[in-house]
């Protein structure tokens, strides 16, 4: 009978220390899926509020900047949309989609062998924005974008006709910035036109109706697009 109570107890602790170490386990199961979701050591690239970008929207939009990762040079009200490449990254080709797709698209790649492109596509016809910016900065002899600089380019509706304008930035924030902006010529050939260039010491940005860049001495310049053209109004 000693022998029958003494084996009882002895299963009766090993359940009870199985059950406890089964419950630590699931514990300790949950807490690494939980740290999993925590990345202490990742630190992202800042943001054009953090990188030289004094300027910020005054009205209530939100910004490409709030979705945004990277150290943008040019930002914008959402629905605004963007692609950027470094120099390195040219490599790949990244596309936007004009309007829903069919109206065409912007490619931003490289043009081997002439260097850097952004291939505006509309009904079958190319054209590539970049022969309009100034590229005695940050291009080489060949046409090659420089190491230090990244190109932007986005496309936003400034004048709210229900067309996207298609803004071309090259250059580093805190260096200089070259924003040139191209818009759809309403004709049936439905070419880009080139409506001028902004140049930044900092990071442009576009809100309420207005372009915001910094000249090199700090002061802050304030653009307009008038007559199909960008004029500086401040």
């Amino acid at each position: 009978m000693k022998k029958v109570f003494t084996y009882t107890l002895l299963f009766l602790s090993l359940g009870l220390f199985a059950s406890c170490w089964n419950k630590s386990s699931k514990a300790s199961d949950s807490d690494a899926k939980d740290s999993s979701l925590v990345q202490p050591d990742v630190i992202y690239p800042t943001t054009p509020s953090q990188e030289g970008g004094d300027h910020q929207a005054t009205g209530s939009a939100e910004m490409i900047s709030s979705k945004s990762k990277e150290v943008l040079l040019f930002d914008a009200p959402l629905p605004a949309r963007y692609v950027q490449s470094s120099a390195r990254q040219l490599l790949q080709d990244k596309t936007l989609k004009l309007g829903n797709g069919d109206e065409g698209s912007v490619l931003l790649g490289l043009d081997h062998p002439n260097g850097v492109r952004v291939l505006a596509q509309r009904n079958g016809i190319g054209q590539n924005l970049i022969n309009d910016v100034p590229d005695d900065y940050f291009f080489d002899d060949y046409g090659d974008l420089n190491p230090a600089f990244s190109v932007e380019v986005a496309l936003l509706d400034v004048n709210k006709d229900n067309s996207s304008e298609i803004a071309v930035a090259v250059g580093k924030p805190g260096d200089r910035i070259d924003l040139s902006l191209f818009a759809l010529q309403k004709t049936p050939n439905g070419a880009f036109v080139y409506l001028g260039t902004i140049q930044s010491k900092s990071v442009i940005t576009f809100a309420d109706g207005v372009f915001r860049a910094t000249a090199k001495d700090n002061s802050k310049l304030t653009y307009k697009l008038q007559d199909n053209k960008l004029v500086l109004v401040h």
